[in-house]
């Protein structure tokens, strides 16, 4: 006969399956079906009557794509101990992960590249990137949704401003929904929102653009960029789950000119 620690557990568990569940708008036949298992066992499971084993939490965690930060919590709240280690990303073991991220960033130069985290803070940055972005001025590198969205400098560098930020808003609303629970990525999800109410709206002129990237006002020039991002795949760790390489390429020859220029000075 189970006890109330345990079932206080499973309940917990069962709690916290149908949250993800929900967040991720699955039935539990869906669930069910991508997982390997039943929508009556899942029903079970929700409603505390089945106790999960290891694998078949680490098959719904697969299932529910839940973020690997999250599901140590996920096996806690069925009693079992965590799968997943957390590093730092100056730790030892990290250090040819570490290593690739530079790589990465070297790897593009003339061109600007940046590596950030999952609440947008910058990780790593090129010499390309950190002339363009910051140059011989007082402005840091620090968290680029505070930065881009807060008035004054960023808004009038990037000339399509508003359709940037409104993009950025429209990623950032999918981090909230796919990353329950991180206070840091909600307060700046308010802040951003709030920004961008207050700002005054840009009307798009032509056909819909097939991508949404910064164009720079440089001098008397609007400098059109194209972004490609990049990241870890297969991650079975936190920290390297959430690292996401943002690089930027010239759109014309213009553009091009011009970060190489950039680029040569940046030594």
């Amino acid at each position: 006969m189970a006890t109330n620690s345990n079932r206080d557990s499973l309940s917990g568990f069962g709690r916290n399956l149908r949250h993800w569940r929900k967040i991720r708008n699955l039935t539990q036949i869906e669930l069910a079906a991508m997982a390997g298992t039943t929508s009556r066992y899942i029903s079970f499971i929700e409603t505390g009557r089945s106790n999960p084993g290891e694998q078949m939490i680490v098959r719904l965690a697969e299932a529910l794509e839940v973020p690997i930060r999250d599901r140590n919590d996920l096996l806690a709240s069925a009693g079992f101990p965590g799968l997943y280690p957390r590093y730092h990303l100056s730790d030892k073991v990290m250090a040819p992960f570490r290593q690739a991220v530079r790589y990465t960033l070297d790897s593009h130069h003339p061109f600007p590249a940046f590596a950030i985290n999952r609440t947008y803070d910058l990780v790593e940055i090129n010499p390309a990137a950190e002339a363009l972005f910051f140059g011989d001025s007082d402005r840091k590198p620090g968290n680029i949704i505070e930065q881009l969205f807060q008035p004054g400098y960023y808004r009038n560098f990037i000339d399509n401003w508003y359709d940037v930020a409104s993009e950025l808003l429209r990623r950032l609303r999918r981090d909230v929904i796919e990353l329950p629970g991180d206070d840091r990525l909600n307060d700046l999800l308010l802040y951003a929102e709030q920004q961008l109410e207050e700002a005054e709206p840009q009307i798009l002129e032509g056909a819909p653009k097939l991508i949404i990237c910064p164009n720079y006002r440089v001098e008397n020039s609007i400098i059109h960029t194209i972004s490609m991002a990049a990241t870890f795949m297969s991650v079975r760790e936190s920290t390297l789950e959430e690292i996401r390489i943002e690089t930027i390429f010239p759109r014309d020859k213009e553009a091009e000119e011009f970060l190489l220029k950039l680029a040569s000075c940046s030594h």
